[in-house]
C-alpha cells in the first residue's frame, strides 16, 4: 500500500509542489540504479539535506515530451539504503516540435545502415514510405552519424594508427606477399587514407610508366570506400599495385 504524502521543497532558485508516492526501500546502489533504468529516467540533480543526498530523477525522453512529470526521488539513509518516491507518471502523448526526424523514421535509417544498406538507396526507401517529407539531408545524416559509430566501435583510431605503425618497413626479399603500407593518415574515423601494398605487386608493375586508379563504387563492412591504383600495358591489361581505404 502507497503511503501518500505532500512534500514542499524549496531551493534557492526553485520552489516545487509535488505529490510523492512512498513506493520502495532500495538496498543498495546498484537496486536503485536498475530501478531508475527500468523507468526510463536519467538523474536531473543531487542535493544535500540535513538527513543526508537526495538525488531526483525526470523521464529520460523529457526534451521529446515536455509535457513528461513522471520524477522520482532517492533519499540516501545512513545505513546505505535508498527510500524511494514517486511522482506523477509518463506522458507521451505530445511531442515537442523539432526538426529532428522522429524516432520511428530514424530507427528505421539507422537499421537498414547497419545491414549494410549504402545512403542512396537509403534515401529511396525513405521517399517511399514518407513522400511527403524533404528528408533526403538528414537521411545522410543519420546514416553518417551511424556509420562514424560502426567505424569506432570495429578499430580504435589510437589502434589503427599503431597497426599502420609496424607495418610501414619494407618487407625483406623473401616475403614477397607480406602487406606493408608505404603511406597512411590515420586522424580520426573521418579523416582516414591507408595504402596496402607488396613486394610482389609492385615487381609486377615496375617496368610500366602508365599509373591508373580506379575508385570502386563497393565499400568495406565499415563503410570505407576502396580504391584500387596500378598500371596497364599496351594491351590495356591492369596491373593492381595496391589499394587504399579513404573514409
Amino acid at each position: 500500500m502507497y503511503q501518500t504524502m505532500l512534500i514542499i521543497l524549496t531551493t534557492d532558485n526553485y520552489y516545487f509542489n509535488r505529490i510523492w508516492q512512498d513506493i520502495f526501500v532500495c538496498e543498495d546502489e546498484n537496486e536503485l540504479l536498475a530501478i531508475t533504468k527500468e523507468n526510463n529516467t536519467c538523474k536531473k540533480r543531487t542535493e544535500q539535506f540535513n538527513y543526508g543526498l537526495c538525488h531526483t530523477y525526470i523521464c529520460a525522453e523529457y526534451r521529446k515530451y515536455p509535457l513528461c512529470k513522471f520524477q522520482l526521488k532517492a533519499k540516501h539513509s545512513s545505513d546505505g539504503t535508498y527510500q524511494l518516491y514517486l511522482s506523477g507518471s509518463h506522458d507521451h502523448q505530445q511531442r515537442n516540435t523539432t526538426a529532428r526526424l522522429p524516432s520511428p523514421i530514424r530507427e528505421v535509417i539507422i537499421r537498414l545502415s547497419d545491414n549494410g544498406i549504402v545512403t542512396s538507396k537509403i534515401n529511396k526507401v525513405m521517399k517511399a514510405l514518407h513522400p511527403d517529407l524533404s528528408i533526403v539531408t538528414k537521411v545522410m545524416n543519420v546514416a553518417r552519424v551511424q556509420r562514424q559509430k560502426d567505424r569506432s566501435s570495429v578499430k580504435f583510431i589510437q589502434d589503427l594508427q599503431q597497426w599502420c605503425l609496424l607495418r610501414q618497413n619494407v618487407p625483406p626479399p623473401n616475403k614477397q606477399h607480406d602487406i606493408f603500407i608505404p603511406y597512411y593518415v590515420a586522424n580520426d574515423v573521418d579523416d582516414l587514407f591507408i595504402c596496402l601494398t607488396t613486394r610482389q605487386l609492385l615487381y609486377v608493375c615496375k617496368y610500366s610508366s602508365v599509373l591508373a586508379i580506379d575508385c570502386t563504387y563497393k565499400i568495406t563492412t565499415n563503410e570505407l570506400s576502396l580504391l584500387v591504383f596500378g598500371t596497364s600495358d599496351y594491351n590495356r591489361r591492369f596491373y593492381p599495385m595496391g589499394i587504399c581505404l579513404i573514409s
